[in-house]
């Protein structure tokens, strides 16, 4: 995990993946690893990834407050985009309207 989190420092996010993924064959509940992942998906912005990794490192370590803040925070995201961004599309629609008349 040590060269992981090296490869990590030197933005060698794709060496740094394979070796996280080697530690976890050898030891499948590595929460560091498991963070490690997300960190380097986070960092190739792949959010989704990086959640589920996040996501997995808080199962075993569920006192672990990054991943529990970058998971809360995609889950609040995810709720405004189906609940409240529909609502201000069509607000702005309507206003959009009404400038237009």
């Amino acid at each position: 995990n040590k060269r992981a989190t090296a490869r990590f420092m030197v933005n060698d996010f794709a060496s740094s993946i394979a070796d996280c993924i080697r530690v976890l064959e050898m030891k499948p509940r590595h929460f560091g690893c498991l963070a490690g992942l997300g960190m380097c998906h986070q960092a190739l912005g792949e959010e989704a990834k990086a959640v589920r990794f996040f996501r997995e490192a808080l199962q075993v370590h569920p006192g672990m407050e990054g991943p529990r803040r970058v998971v809360d925070s995609y889950e609040l995201k995810g709720t405004i985009n189906r609940h409240i961004r529909p609502q201000i599309l069509r607000v702005a629609s309507a206003l959009s309207q009404d400038d237009a008349s």
